[in-house]
C-alpha cells in the first residue's frame, strides 16, 4: 500500500496516561493508556515515542480494546528527538530585569525647601535694596551737576532753586541711608540662613548615610535571593540532565481496520486482533480504540524499611514497615496506582541451571600421614567442594549500559552525574544481598561438616561476636574496617578484638550516662508531683485563663497499604493515586503497624571470653505479613541505639535479634584457681591431679525487672583413658544431660532471695546456668573441675 495512503498518529510517553506502576526490588512493570484514538479506514500506523532508554526491550508489549488489527509491531532504540529547551523552557520570571545602579535623586525635606525659598526671598530683597541706594546714589549725582550748574547760569529765583535743591537732597539721602539700613539687616538674615542650611545640611547627610545603608542592605538582599534562585535553578537544571535520555525506544504500531485476519499473539512482529469495541461502528467510517503500553525498567525498585521500637519494661515492642521506592528512569509516572510487590525475592534467576550430581570414585591410597584422618575422601566429594567454594551462579538478566551512555546532554558535562551510578547500584543490592545470604549459609554449613570435633571455646568466641547494637558486633567492625580503608585510621594495626572492646566500653559509658540521666528526670518529675500534691496544686483555682491554654492535638495518622498475597508473592497497594518523579532520593511510605506483645528478653553471657551480658530479644510476627530482610533502626526504652537488619519472618513465625551489651548488669569473673597434689608411692602408681576453680558473679543493678539468661562455660575433654576430669562443683555434674540447682546470692541485703540457677553438664563439656536474678540482687556461680593423670606425663591443650 503506498505511504501517502497510510493515517499517521504519534504519541509521547510524557502526556500519556500511566495507569499503575508495580515496583519490584529490582526491577518496575509499568502500565501507560491511550484512549480515544481515531483510526481511519485502511492502513494506520501509531507511534508511541520516549520510553526510558533502561526499559527492558523484550518486555514491551501493546494490547488495546476496538474493532482494529495490529499487523505489525515494530521497537527501536533511537536518539532522543526532543529539544531540552523546548520541553524546559525558562520561563518569564526566570529573566532577570536590570535594575538602574544609579541611585535616584533623593526628594528634599520640607525644612530643606524652607530654607531655600526664605534666602531665595532674602537674595530678591538684597537686590532690590541695591537697586534703591544705586537709584538714590544716582539721584545725588544729578542734584550735584544741579547746583553746580547754578554757577554758569544763575537762575532768577535762586533761592527756591536751593530750597528744591536741598529738599531733593534730603530725600535721596534718606532714600540711601533706608537702603544701606535694609541690606545690612538682609546680610544678617542671610548669614542666620546659610548657617541654618549647614546644619540642615549635616543632617540630610547623615540621613543619607543611614538611607544608603539601609538600601545597600536591601540590595544585598535582593542579590542573596537571585544567587538562592540561581542556585535553585541550576540545581533543578543539573537533576533535569541527570534524567534526560539520550536515546529513547520508539514503538511502531501498524493497525487495519478492514483486515480480517486470524487472532495471534499481541507481541511484537505479529498479527493480533483488538478486542471487541465498546462500540461497533461501520468498517467504512472512522473508529475509536484504545490501547495499553507495558514495559519492565531496571532503573526503579524498592526496599523494605523498619522502624523497631522495643520496651524493656513493659516486654512489648512496635515495628513500622515501611517501603522506599525510587525511580530513576528518565520518564514521570503521573497520578499513577502503586503497587509494590515481593515477587523475585525468592529466585535467583530464570536462566539459572539446574544442579547435575557426577559420579564420585573414590579410591586407596598408601603413604598417608599419621596426622591425616583416613575417612576424609568418603566426607565430600570434589565436585560438591567445588560447587560450595563457588556458592550460587549469579546469572545477569541483561547487560546495562552506563547511566553516562543514557542519559545527559551533549556538551554538558554536570558534577551530579558522576554520582549517576548511585540508582543503579542500589537498585542491584537486593540481589546482591540474597546472594551473600546464600553463600554465608554454604559456608557455614562447610564449617559445620569441617569442625566435626570442634570445642565450645570456638562456638562461643563466635556467639561473643555476635551482632550487637550496646556494645561490639560485626556490622561495627565492618564499618570501622572500611572506614580504616577510605580514610586511613591509625587505628589500622590495632587488633580487631581491641577496638571492639574500646567501642564497647564507649557505648557502655554512653548508656551509663543516659540511664544516669533517665533517673534524674525520674527524680525531679517524682519532687514536683510531691509538691504538687502538697499544695494542693490546681485544687480550687480560678479557670478563667482555660481558654488560652493549647489543647492537646491528636496524633497524626499515616495511611497504611493493602496486601495480598498469591502464592510466593505479596503485593502491597499504596492508597490513593502519586505521581513518581525521577529522582535519585527515595520516597518511603508505610505499609503496616506490627504489635509485639510478647517480645522475650534474655542475656547470654560467656565470662571466660567476655566479661559482658548480651542481651537478646525473641520476636514474634504477629501480623498477617511477611516481613522481608532489611534494615532497620532499633530504639530500646526511648532511646535510639542505631541500625542493625531484621531477619526475614513469615506470619506468625519468631526471630531473634541481638541487642548488644547491657551494661545495666555488672559481669565479674575471677582469676582462674588451681590446687596441685600428688598419690601413690611407687613412680608406676604416682598420679597427679588439680583442682580447678572458676567463679562468675553476676549482678542486677535493674530495680524494677529480673533478668533471665544462660551462663556459658566449659571444662576440657580428655582424649585418653590415663587423662580423667571430672566435675567437683556444681555437685551432681557425672555425664551429659545432667542438671543441678546450684548458685548463691552475693553478701549484703536480700542476699536468700537473690533468685535461682540450674547447671546443666552439656555435650564438649559445655556447662550451662539457666538464671534468674532479682532486681538489685546478684548472684554467684562456681565451676571446679579435677583433672586427674599419671604424675610423670603433664597435661597439654590439643
Amino acid at each position: 500500500m503506498a505511504e501517502e495512503n497510510i493515517h499517521k498518529q504519534e504519541f509521547t510517553v510524557r502526556n500519556l496516561q500511566t495507569r499503575n506502576v508495580t515496583f519490584y526490588p529490582t526491577r518496575a512493570h509499568i502500565v501507560r493508556d491511550i484512549n480515544d484514538i481515531t483510526l481511519k479506514p485502511g492502513a494506520n500506523e501509531i507511534t508511541i515515542l520516549g520510553l526510558t532508554p533502561t526499559a527492558d526491550e523484550t518486555s514491551i508489549k501493546v494490547d488495546g480494546k476496538g474493532s482494529a488489527t495490529i499487523t505489525d509491531m515494530m521497537v527501536e532504540l533511537i536518539p532522543n528527538p526532543d529539544i531540552y529547551e523546548n520541553v524546559y523552557p525558562e520561563s518569564e520570571d526566570d529573566v532577570e530585569e536590570s535594575e538602574d545602579d544609579q541611585s535616584e535623586s533623593e526628594p528634599e525635606s520640607d525644612a530643606t525647601k524652607a530654607l531655600a525659598d526664605e534666602k531665595r526671598r532674602n537674595d530678591g530683597s538684597v537686590m532690590e535694596a541695591n537697586e534703591e541706594k544705586k537709584a538714590a546714589a544716582s539721584r545725588l549725582a544729578m542734584l550735584e551737576s544741579y547746583g553746580r550748574s547754578f554757577e554758569k547760569d544763575r537762575p532768577n529765583d535762586l533761592k527756591g532753586c536751593i530750597s528744591a535743591y536741598r529738599e531733593e537732597r534730603k530725600k535721596a539721602f534718606e532714600v540711601h541711608k533706608e537702603s544701606e539700613d535694609k541690606i545690612k539687616s538682609l546680610e544678617k538674615e542671610r548669614f542666620n540662613i546659610l548657617k541654618r542650611q549647614v546644619k540642615d545640611s549635616k543632617a540630610t547627610v547623615k540621613e543619607k548615610g543611614k538611607a544608603s545603608k539601609e538600601k545597600s542592605k536591601k540590595l544585598e538582599k535582593k542579590q542573596k535571593l537571585l544567587q538562592e534562585k540561581s542556585n535553585a535553578k541550576r540545581s533543578l537544571k543539573e537533576e533535569r540532565v541527570q534524567f534526560w535520555p539520550r536515546r529513547v525506544y520508539r514503538v511502531t504500531l501498524s493497525l487495519d481496520t478492514n483486515s480480517e485476519l486470524t487472532p495471534a499473539s499481541s507481541r511484537r512482529g505479529s498479527i493480533d486482533n483488538l478486542t471487541k469495541p465498546t462500540l461497533e461502528s461501520p468498517s467504512s467510517d472512522s473508529c475509536q480504540i484504545s490501547l495499553s503500553v507495558s514495559y519492565i525498567t531496571n532503573s526503579a525498585y524498592w526496599s523494605p524499611r523498619y522502624d523497631l521500637s522495643l520496651d524493656t519494661v513493659a516486654s512489648s515492642g512496635l515495628i513500622i514497615y515501611r517501603a522506599e521506592f525510587c525511580n530513576t528512569t528518565s520518564e514521570t509516572w503521573k497520578d499513577a496506582q502503586v503497587i509494590l510487590s515481593t515477587s523475585q525475592t525468592a529466585f535467583q534467576g530464570l536462566g539459572e541451571p539446574i544442579p547435575t550430581m557426577l559420579p564420585w570414585h573414590i579410591r586407596l591410597s598408601k603413604g598417608l600421614s599419621r596426622t591425616a584422618d583416613g575417612t576424609n575422601g568418603a566426607l565430600m566429594s570434589v565436585y560438591e567442594m567445588e560447587n560450595r567454594r563457588k556458592g550460587p551462579m549469579n546469572v545477569a538478566s541483561r547487560s546495562i549500559e552506563p547511566r553516562n551512555v543514557l542519559f545527559g546532554l551533549s556538551g554538558v558535562s554536570f558534577a551530579p552525574q558522576q554520582a549517576a551510578f548511585k540508582g543503579q547500584q542500589q537498585a542491584m543490592q537486593n540481589v546482591q544481598r540474597q546472594q551473600q545470604m546464600q553463600q554465608q549459609y554454604v559456608q557455614q554449613q562447610q564449617m559445620q561438616q569441617a569442625q566435626v570435633q570442634a570445642g565450645f571455646g570456638q562456638a562461643a568466641q563466635q556467639q561473643s561476636a555476635s551482632a550487637g547494637l550496646f556494645g561490639s558486633s560485626n556490622a561495627t567492625s565492618n564499618v570501622a574496617s572500611s572506614n580504616s580503608a577510605l580514610f586511613g585510621s591509625s587505628s589500622a594495626g590495632i587488633p580487631s578484638s581491641e577496638r571492639n572492646d574500646a567501642l564497647q566500653d564507649n557505648q557502655m559509658q554512653m548508656m551509663l550516662l543516659e540511664q544516669q540521666n533517665k533517673k534524674r528526670m525520674l527524680m525531679a518529675r517524682q519532687e514536683q508531683d510531691t509538691v504538687r500534691g502538697a499544695v494542693g496544686y490546681g485544687e480550687g483555682l480560678d479557670d478563667g485563663n482555660a481558654e488560652t491554654i493549647i489543647p492537646d492535638l491528636p496524633t497524626l495518622g499515616t495511611q497504611e497499604s493493602e496486601w495480598t498475597e498469591s502464592g510466593l508473592t505479596t503485593a502491597y497497594g499504596i492508597p490513593g493515586l502519586r505521581t513518581v518523579a525521577p529522582s535519585f532520593t527515595t520516597r518511603r511510605h508505610k505499609i503496616a503497624s506490627v504489635h509485639l506483645k510478647d517480645v522475650h528478653l534474655s542475656y547470654v553471657l560467656v565470662p571466660k571470653l567476655r566479661v559482658a551480658a548480651f542481651l537478646k530479644a525473641r520476636l514474634r510476627n504477629t501480623s498477617s505479613v511477611a516481613l522481608l530482610k532489611g534494615p532497620a533502626g532499633l530504639t530500646l526504652d526511648g532511646s535510639f541505639l542505631g541500625n542493625t537488619n531484621l531477619p526475614r519472618c513469615s506470619a506468625g513465625e519468631h526471630f531473634h535479634l541481638s541487642l548488644g551489651v547491657d551494661p545495666s548488669v555488672n559481669v565479674t569473673y575471677s582469676k582462674p584457681v588451681v590446687k596441685r597434689s600428688q598419690t601413690g608411692v611407687f613412680n608406676f602408681t604416682k598420679e597427679g591431679s588439680g583442682v580447678y576453680t572458676r567463679t562468675c558473679t553476676i549482678t542486677n543493678t535493674k530495680s524494677n525487672r529480673a533478668i533471665e539468661g544462660t551462663v556459658l562455660d566449659q571444662i576440657p575433654v580428655s582424649e585418653e583413658d590415663r587423662l580423667r576430669v571430672e566435675v567437683l562443683q556444681p555437685l551432681g555434674l557425672k555425664t551429659e544431660g545432667d542438671a543441678v540447682k546450684t548458685g548463691t546470692g552475693v553478701v549484703g541485703k536480700g542476699k536468700e532471695t537473690w533468685g535461682r540457677a540450674t547447671a546443666v553438664l552439656k555435650k564438649g563439656g559445655e556447662v550451662a546456668w539457666e538464671v534468674k536474678i532479682e532486681p538489685g540482687r546478684g548472684a554467684k556461680l562456681v565451676l571446679e573441675y579435677e583433672a586427674k593423670f599419671p604424675s610423670a606425663e603433664t597435661v597439654v591443650c590439643v
